[in-house]
């Protein structure tokens, strides 16, 4: 008799952990829309739109993306060097200095104005931010400051641009991925250039990337 319930004992643990094995792991990235997708775990959300670059990047050297995140519970911090960007080709690229960006682009005021018609409204993907920052890693030259590192809280939203130079002087077509990493969070958002269409599932809502 006891050895009949250790048995069946064994046997609904095997089951179990075979079961459990078999599960896939949930993504931490979930697409929102054509030109948006959001990373979200126990550290932190981030949310990137690249809308105008996909409007643009067969055209300019340099590629505008928009970057929202939050801490999910403690305190978060990203400096210049944990961005970065994976290419098509499995460059990686780093993001440049303000003096470059204004030596590359001579008319950044215009870039923004431009991009500022082409905005997904990132801000409405977060629900329990009181206070924004502006991500400071550029600025448009005599009229802001630039920092190279940031942080804040979970009540904390920061969001701004980044700016990456193509490496041969034009953008390909494909997928890229714009990477943010270091002690306190690690995150990961591809995306393609040109944008394809957000998959849907049999609901109509959009899944996971």
């Amino acid at each position: 008799m006891h050895r009949n319930q250790r048995w069946t004992a064994l046997l609904a643990s095997v089951v179990f952990a075979a079961s459990a094995a078999a599960a896939p792991a949930t993504s931490p990235v979930k697409r929102l829309g054509k030109t948006v997708i959001q990373h979200q775990d126990e550290n932190v959300k981030a949310v990137l739109s690249w809308r105008y670059a996909s409007q643009t990047f067969e055209k300019e050297q340099w590629l505008l993306l928009e970057l929202a995140f939050a801490a999910e519970g403690k305190a978060v911090n990203l400096d210049r060097e944990d961005v970065s960007l994976l290419t098509p080709g499995g460059e990686r690229l780093g993001l440049p200095g303000q003096k470059r960006l204004a030596e590359g682009l001579k008319d950044v005021r215009w870039v923004v104005q431009k991009a500022s018609v082409a905005r997904d409204p990132l801000t409405g993907y977060f629900s329990r931010q009181t206070l924004e920052q502006r991500l400071p890693f550029f600025a448009i030259p005599g009229e802001q400051i630039v920092q190279d590192e940031i942080g804040g809280g979970p009540t904390t939203l920061t969001r701004g641009d980044l700016f990456f130079e193509a490496p041969s002087g034009a953008w390909k077509a494909g997928r890229y991925t714009l990477v943010l990493e270091n002690k306190t969070m690690k995150v990961e958002l591809p995306f393609n250039l040109p944008a394809d269409e957000a998959k849907k599932d049999a609901d109509g809502k959009t899944v996971p990337w």
